[in-house]
């Protein structure tokens, strides 16, 4: 150690100060700036995770706007049910459709299922953790009275596997829509019969893996 000082002493002055700049340069590529980087990671975390319980209390509190509109809704419609990451949910509103259609014997009913990523940001105050939510959607179109129509609506938004009702559509002319012609006279003697489609989703949570 003291002949490195010796042949530092040694050195010129202009020597000094490139091997002083070098050691200045090492020690801030190697310390301080993984220090500054980690700094600014947990500051950015921090931050996040301020912004999403301010969210959360402006929800949960009846003071913000946000929150009288939730607790509106919820004196209407009911307490809200979050996405879950129940792998059983796909499979639960399939057969949630199938069940009150058949309680109300609606018969020949044409089925679509499909699924998409939610990307609203505001969900992001829901995530109890990193990952996604998807949305699983059963379309399904029939032929029914309109009591009937509204019985099926009333109990697809009552059942707690469906997080939401994104498309109703009634066409009025059902039953010359749905099958190419004209009805005659004995079938127009009955109920008259409209032509909906109906579009329910459930949410689910996916974890990132």
């Amino acid at each position: 150690m003291s002949q490195l000082l010796a042949s530092f002493s040694a050195l010129p002055r202009s020597a000094k100060w490139i091997v002083a700049s070098v050691v200045v340069l090492v020690a801030y590529f190697l310390i301080i700036e993984p220090v500054l980087d980690r700094t600014n990671r947990f500051a950015g975390e921090a931050d996040a995770l301020e912004r999403s319980l301010t969210r959360a209390y402006e929800i949960g509190s009846d003071s913000s706007d946000d929150g009288k509109a939730v607790l509106s809704a919820t004196q209407v419609f009911g307490r809200p049910r979050l996405p879950t990451d129940s792998s059983l949910r796909p499979e639960s509103i399939q057969r949630v459709v199938d069940e009150i259609l058949d309680t109300h014997n609606v018969e020949d009913a044409n089925k679509r299922e499909s699924s998409a990523t939610l990307q609203d940001d505001t969900l992001s105050a829901l995530k109890p953790s990193e990952g996604r939510f998807e949305r699983y959607i059963v379309e399904v179109s029939f032929d029914a009275t309109q009591e009937t129509v509204a019985h099926v609506l009333a109990d697809l938004e009552r059942s707690p596997s469906v997080s939401a009702i994104s498309r109703v559509r009634i066409d009025r002319s059902g039953f010359a829509s749905s099958t190419g012609r004209a009805p005659d006279s004995a079938e127009t003697s009955g109920p008259r019969l409209v032509r909906a489609t109906i579009a329910a989703e459930s949410w689910v949570f996916i974890p990132q893996k």
